[in-house]
């Protein structure tokens, strides 16, 4: 197990033992700058046991069929599963294994970042309902492939939209009602916050941003800036970053010769064939063509 790995699973695991030959790692966060969650995609072996204790909430979504994959009684009897989806609350013991060979994707999510989602202490109780919902939860599903998706790519666009798919993740987990959430959106979030949120934003498009970081400026919650964004923008702080990103970009271009490489470096993205990707989504037109 090499030392990157070996530090996601102490900073998430607080113990794990292994009844199968090594599993193999085909992508990690850790490399990524995650703040609070970490992500491993990995490939098991034919056969397999495990029991696990996290400090951590933990998501498993296994991209094969849930019949492989079986969870252990008191007594070690079997129960298969029935649903890709499980879901582990912190400090919770989970006994369980695989009959086949296939690959799963892990999400841990730390306590302190739910706090900082949600804007108060982390209470496992506010996760009842959403524990329920492991049996099957096309919308996590398909979040948690968003995210392994963003990872294969190598998080192109920095923490923030990973940060904002995990943000969904845990408000969906929750147990609010949903009409609340809606309704109060738009109410008591004044301009000036909006206008704060943005000059941060402005200040350090350059650089990796991170979700908590930006709510922090204007002392919100990460789901009260997106409710704040949402309600004053009609999109998410990601997608906020992403156009004016794209804007910063198209503004360098008309106006100098700079490598494209380095335009991409200066507006906050990875590389060029990471702007070049977000560019033509957004412009319809790759920076090359944009140029002529």
């Amino acid at each position: 197990m090499s030392t990157i790995i070996k530090s996601l699973l102490e900073q998430s695991t607080g113990r794990i033992l292994l009844d199968s030959a090594p599993l193999t790692y085909l992508n990690t966060s850790v490399n990524h700058n995650w703040s609070g969650a970490g992500l491993t995609h990995m490939q098991t072996t034919a056969q397999g046991e495990f029991t696990g204790s996290w400090s951590a909430f933990m998501l498993t979504y296994n991209l094969g069929e849930p019949q492989h994959y079986f969870s252990l009684d008191s007594v070690g009897r079997r129960h298969k599963k029935t649903s890709r989806l499980s879901i582990l609350p912190p400090k919770h013991e989970a006994k369980g294994g695989w009959t086949g060979g296939g690959q799963s994707v892990n999400l841990f999510i730390q306590p302190a970042f739910i706090e900082r989602i949600l804007g108060k202490p982390f209470c496992e109780n506010d996760f009842l309902d959403g524990l329920k919902i492991q049996h099957g939860d096309q919308f996590i599903e398909l979040l948690m492939q968003a995210l392994l998706t963003d990872l294969v790519a190598g998080c192109p666009t920095g923490p923030l939209a990973s940060e904002s798919v995990i943000a969904a993740i845990v408000r969906r987990l929750q147990n609010e009602d949903a009409y609340n959430i809606i309704h109060n959106a738009g109410k008591s979030m004044p301009h000036k916050m909006i206008r704060q949120a943005q000059d941060y934003i402005e200040s350090r498009l350059s650089e990796k941003l991170h979700l908590d970081e930006i709510a922090a400026s204007v002392d919100l919650s990460t789901r009260q800036l997106s409710r704040l964004f949402k309600a004053h923008n009609l999109c998410s702080p990601y997608e906020y970053v992403l156009r004016r990103r794209i804007n910063r970009a198209i503004e360098i271009i008309s106006t100098s010769r700079q490598p494209l490489e380095n335009i991409a470096i200066a507006t906050g993205f990875a590389n060029n064939k990471h702007m070049t990707v977000s560019f033509r989504k957004i412009v319809g037109k790759t920076p090359s063509q944009f140029r002529r």
